[in-house]
């Protein structure tokens, strides 16, 4: 992977090494800024990406390094993450994500998008934000309470996680009703399921959160970012087997379909319409 923007130890006069561990994974610490805030001793993990290649394998996506937005309990070698070494810094403990993707979804295309800290993004997303209380203060990890597509619905309590990392984990009863609803073909070779790009009529996925619907369109869910171009598109959707954890995984299709309210303040999380769409 060829990139120009990677952190060099060696360069920098305020690093500080911070041990390795069994994994030869080394950790250090130093100043980190980000959108006019500073944390001066941020705690993380080095990775040589000239000799892992890292990428999101899963999603078809390479990326120089990652920032992780969740809670301290989960972050690596007991650092406290970014989002709560700025917290102090603040107008209000909170930050928003709005995701943009531009173009068909036969392309995949990424649009970017905006992070906000300390406050809540008023140029693309709605004022109404419904919120539901977080259950966990590990990952943004909360409950909704059903899911339906086609004909299919199921009305239960599920644990549920927000990442925009990742595409959407579903658990495999809802994954099957998906494949079902999309007539969509396992692919061996690409290890996904698959359907025609021009495919029409496709449901919308919905889901319950807080007493509110949220529907997912296949312009979110099918894409061709794993194939090549004039391959057939894939399900930008996993089924989760293992059976720990969340039962749900709302990934990027969710995450660019509703802006995402991360209120560490309050301890929950809210959801609210995009003011336009990249579509």
């Amino acid at each position: 992977m060829i990139t120009t923007n990677c952190y060099n130890s060696n360069l920098s006069s305020t690093y500080v090494f911070k041990g390795v561990d069994w994994e030869n994974d080394t950790y250090g610490q130093d100043i980190f800024t980000l959108a006019g805030f500073t944390a001066k001793t941020q705690g993380f993990l080095l990775l040589d990406l000239d000799a892992s290649n890292i990428t999101f394998a899963s999603d078809g996506l390479d990326f120089d390094g990652t920032l992780g937005l969740a809670w301290p309990s989960v972050a690596v070698n007991n650092f406290t993450p970014p989002i709560q070494n700025f917290l102090s810094q603040f107008d209000k403990p909170v930050f928003s994500m709005f995701l943009e993707r531009k173009g068909s979804n036969a392309t995949g295309q990424a649009g970017g998008g905006l992070l906000t800290l300390g406050a809540i993004d008023t140029q693309n997303c709605d004022s109404n934000v419904n919120y539901a209380p977080l259950a966990s203060l590990a990952m943004w990890q909360f409950s909704m309470s059903g899911f339906s597509v086609g004909s299919y619905q199921k009305t239960k309590a599920m644990q549920v996680v927000v990442d925009s990392s990742t595409f959407l984990r579903a658990p495999t009863d809802d994954f099957n009703a998906i494949v079902t609803a999309t007539n969509a073909v396992f692919d061996q070779e690409n290890n996904a399921y698959t359907l025609p790009c021009n495919s029409t009529g496709l449901p919308d996925l919905k889901f319950t959160i807080n007493k509110q619907v949220y529907s997912v369109s296949s312009k979110q869910y099918v894409t061709q970012a794993l194939t090549e171009n004039g391959s057939p598109c894939v399900l930008a959707i996993y089924n989760s087997q293992n059976g720990f954890g969340p039962a749900w995984v709302l990934g990027d299709p969710f995450m660019r379909s509703y802006c995402t309210i991360f209120d560490v303040g309050n301890k929950q999380i809210g959801f609210t319409n995009v003011k336009h769409s990249g579509f």
